[in-house]
């Protein structure tokens, strides 16, 4: 980071913008490259202090950016991360308003549920998997915009890697059921699928995500991915 960056001021903007279902409208008042990769996880963190001051709970982080597919669409310059928060966090079978999202996009993902503390330096994936309670699957929402002249990688952190909410089923599954490492993700609109995908083609698997996860944490600033504080 340059150092001198203060991100408060424009983490009330962020927020007001997103309240008002227009993120990142601060992108397109501002020139390119404004932000470097570590100021923008700096405005992502400061709007992240915000939802906690008035009482919203982090329930966890999502890894962006992974899958070859969106990494043609959004760059290849590495993975994002994101947080996830107890207000959009909604249940399978509920009904959402299309108007309180922006270009609403939606993605079948997988979500792990962790039993304890996952250090940033813990590799093995035998350990990584011990650390990992259960797993279901998951509709990811996203905000898709980018209102910056170009797609920039600093945008989609600030702006919490596009990240509005999720949808989970019910009943997740143990993590030693045999489906995690070869699950298949359907997502259907209207009865038709729209897109399908096996965990066995991701470039690292769902336990291999994690750890690229728990080190992108350690790397942008946050220690620890910490059960007690994320369990949903």
């Amino acid at each position: 980071s340059r150092g001198e960056y203060d991100p408060r001021a424009d983490a009330l903007c962020m927020l007001a913008d997103y309240d008002a279902h227009c993120p990142n409208a601060l992108f397109a008042e501002r020139p390119s490259n404004w932000l470097t990769r570590d100021d923008a996880y700096a405005l992502q963190d400061a709007v992240a202090l915000l939802r906690r001051a008035r009482g919203e709970r982090c329930i966890g982080y999502k890894i962006g950016r992974v899958s070859p597919s969106i990494q043609a669409q959004l760059g290849r310059d590495g993975p994002v991360r994101g947080r996830l928060w107890s207000t959009e966090a909604h249940v399978a079978g509920c009904r959402l308003r299309r108007d309180v999202f922006s270009n609403l996009a939606i993605e079948g993902e997988i979500a792990l549920l962790l039993s304890c503390d996952l250090p940033p330096d813990l590799t093995d994936e035998q350990d990584l998997s011990r650390c990992v309670d259960s797993w279901a699957p998951v509709i990811e929402l996203h905000n898709y915009v980018f209102r910056g002249a170009d797609q920039s990688r600093e945008e989609l952190i600030a702006g919490n890697a596009m990240h509005t909410g999720f949808v989970a089923a019910p009943s997740p599954w143990r993590p030693d059921h045999p489906k995690i490492a070869h699950a298949e993700i359907r997502v259907e609109i209207g009865g038709r699928e729209a897109d399908a995908a096996n965990t066995d083609r991701l470039e690292c698997g769902p336990i291999g995500s994690l750890r690229r996860l728990a080190s992108l944490l350690a790397l942008t600033g946050v220690e620890e991915l910490r059960w007690q504080d994320h369990r949903c």
